[in-house]
This record gives structure tokens, C-alpha cells and sequence, in this order.
């Protein structure tokens, strides 16, 4: 029985990792807000998955619809599809939730997976909704995506995708890998290939560096980024009653993802959204949290905190440094990060990363 599938957000994620999981005799519907994006979708009518090094051949993408996000589209697609992915950032939430609550009793029969990278994020899409009768679960992207000429994307070949054991009967996605304890799951994930992902983003961001890889293959920042490991990996696998081998396997196969050359992964990309990266149960927060419970150098994180605070000033809401005064920390913490950040201000010449110019980095692949 072939299925349909509704992806809301169309973007690198949800037009370039799902549909590797969609088996290509189901039927695609996606929904996007941007209006451009959905144009050119339309008038394809099909796109390219192509892989970096080319380790396997490129998928080509037909069997599909493109809708803009109005209430007539969700309301045509949420009557006609089997199962709903939610692939949008967590901040577009409530802005969702509010175009879907007419609709709920649409979403009473099927499955919701969300795929963001943040803790309990489906509770929260839940909360927006107000309703407890639907089920939505949780799933987990490890894989690197991005575009290629117009709509085409380019990928990393991955063959995971962890969702929570909830539901997964009414699921129609391919090769998922049940998980049982997701929250637990997900706090691994943020607190070690997530890190590490902001560490070498924001200290490459300081340094020049448009992609990922450049900045992981950095002496210095590499040599910060395993200084930090060898103190929070025993940490964190006693946080999570993992042996320490495989908390170790599992944070140098994060660094050894951001150093491959092969995955063109822009540093603006993964720098967005500073603000929410320093929230308490985040990112950095909560691993400074557990080495300071520890009595364990947290100066590495203090650094790139601080570095983040220096792209927040300088390329996003341009709080910078008053960010701080959100922050649950310590006075000696406290001044140690903004004695670093006023020495990043002082020293850093950097021009605002242009999307343009990772466009053209790309393309070169």
C-alpha cells in the first residue's frame, strides 16, 4: 500500500534528508512558507539528492506537491496525507500550531514526528496545540544537507534515523532505528556533537573560517575541542550509564564528521540562534554546568560562549555581551567570559559571512 506523506518546511532537512527515507513510490506533499521555494518545486516538478563524494548514486525526487503555508493547503494536505514530519525550526512553533488547531481533528488518525535539534520538542509543538488526543512523536537528524543550484541538495550518506519508540506503526519513513529513552537520547546528542558542532563554529566564526570543516581542522581549535572532551567525556558517560569507550567513540565520530573536507557545511549556518543556544538545559549551559558540579576546567566553554556572544553582536540580534545578564552563571565565570569577549571584540576585523560566498564554496564540491 503506497502512503502520503506530508513534510512541513521544505527546506535542506525536509526536502533533502526525509525523502531519503520515503520510499519512492509514496507521494510527497510539501508546505513551506517560502513562496519562491515553492515555485521552483512546482515548476521542476522533480530535484536531485546528490552525496558528497559521490558514495553512492544521486536520487532524483518526482513523486511530490508543493503548497504554500496558508489554511486552505494544510487543511487540503493534512485531509489527504498518512503521516505528518515536521521539519522547521522550534521557533516557528507556535506560528504552526496556531495554522494546524482548526484542523486537529485531521490529526487524530495519524502520526506527527518532529525533527529539530532540541529537547523534548515535541511536548512543546504539543503545548502550542493544546490538545493531548494526537500523537506526536520525536526524530533526530545526524546528517549534513545542503543546497545545490536552485533546489537541488547535496548530503551527507547517512543511513540513521532515530525516532522514539511511539507510534511507529502509523510512521511510513524507512530504516528508523527505535529509540527507547529519547530525551535522553537527545541531551546526549546536544551535549556532544552539538558542542562540539558550536565550538568549532564560533571559534572559526573569530578566525575567518566560512565552513565547518576549516575551522575543526584548525590546530589551535582542535586542540581547545579534545582539551574539552578529555574532561567531559567521563562526565557524560556516568550522566548517561554509558561506558566511557563509547561516549569517546561517540564524540570523536562528531569531530571526525566536522573535519571531513567532503561535507561543505557553512559556519553561519550552524552559528544562527544564539540566544537559544545559552539557555540553561542547552548546549553549552548544561555541560558547564556539569564540569563546574565536577571541579573540572570549563575555560574551553567559556571561550566559545564568549565567541558566541561575539556573532550575536556582530551578525544577529546585537545584544552580544548583555546576553549574560540571561544567563544563570556564576561572578567568576561571569568575568572570565566577558574579559574573553571584549579581547574577541578588540582583535576581531571580521565582515559579516555573506550567504553568497558559502554558495560559491559549494558549488566547487
Amino acid at each position: 500500500m503506497n502512503h502520503t506523506i506530508l513534510i512541513i518546511g521544505a527546506g535542506k532537512s525536509g526536502r533533502g534528508f526525509l525523502p531519503q527515507y520515503i520510499d519512492s513510490k509514496d507521494h510527497i506533499l510539501f508546505v513551506d512558507k517560502d513562496e519562491a521555494l515553492i515555485d521552483k518545486l512546482e515548476a521542476s516538478k522533480n530535484y536531485e539528492i546528490s552525496f558528497y563524494g559521490n558514495t553512492k548514486p544521486a536520487k532524483n525526487i518526482f513523486n511530490y506537491q508543493a503548497y504554500c503555508a496558508t489554511q486552505k493547503n494544510y487543511q487540503y494536505c493534512l485531509t489527504h496525507c498518512d503521516m505528518v514530519a515536521v521539519s522547521i525550526g522550534l521557533e516557528h512553533y507556535e506560528e504552526l500550531a496556531n495554522n494546524l488547531k482548526p484542523y486537529c481533528h485531521l490529526l487524530k488518525d495519524k502520526a506527527i514526528v518532529t525533527f529539530e535539534n532540541g529537547i523534548d520538542v515535541a511536548s512543546k509543538l504539543q503545548g502550542f496545540l493544546g490538545v493531548e488526543d494526537i500523537q506526536i512523536s520525536e526524530g533526530s537528524i545526524f546528517c549534513t544537507t545542503n543546497t545545490m543550484h536552485e533546489i537541488d541538495i547535496i548530503s551527507q550518506d547517512i543511513c540513521y534515523l532515530p525516532i522514539k519508540n511511539k507510534a511507529l506503526d502509523q510512521i511510513y519513513l524507512e530504516n528508523v532505528t527505535p529509540i527507547e529513552d529519547f530525551h535522553l537520547f537527545m541531551e546526549r546528542k546536544l551535549y556532544t556533537y552539538n558542542l562540539l558542532s558550536a565550538l568549532f563554529c564560533y571559534s572559526g566564526y573569530l578566525k575567518g573560517y566560512k565552513l565547518l570543516h576549516e575551522a575543526a581542522l584548525d590546530i589551535e581549535i582542535r586542540k581547545d575541542a579534545e582539551y574539552l572532551m578529555q574532561s567531559l567525556n567521563p562526565i557524560l558517560a556516568d550522566y548517561f550509564h554509558v561506558s566511557l569507550h563509547d561516549q569517546q567513540v561517540f564524540a570523536q565520530g562528531a569531530i571526525d564528521k566536522f573535519s571531513n573536507p567532503f561535507i561543505q557545511d557553512s559556519i553561519q549556518r550552524n552559528c544562527r540562534d544564539v540566544k537559544r543556544k545559552l539557555e540553561a538545559n542547552e548546549r553549552f549551559m548544561r555541560p558547564f554546568v556539569l564540569l563546574h558540579q565536577a571541579q573540572k576546567d570549563a575555560n574551553i566553554l567559556l571561550k566559545s560562549i564568549a565567541a558566541a556572544l561575539v556573532y550575536d553582536e556582530k551578525e544577529e540580534s546585537k545584544q552580544g555581551v548583555r546576553l549574560l545578564e540571561t544567563m544563570e552563571i556564576d561572578d567568576k565565570s561571569y568575568t572570565i567570559i566577558k574579559k574573553y569577549y571584549t579581547e574577541y571584540m578588540q582583535k576581531s576585523c571580521n565582515k559579516p559571512l555573506q550567504q553568497a560566498d558559502f554558495e560559491k564554496e559549494i558549488c566547487k564540491v
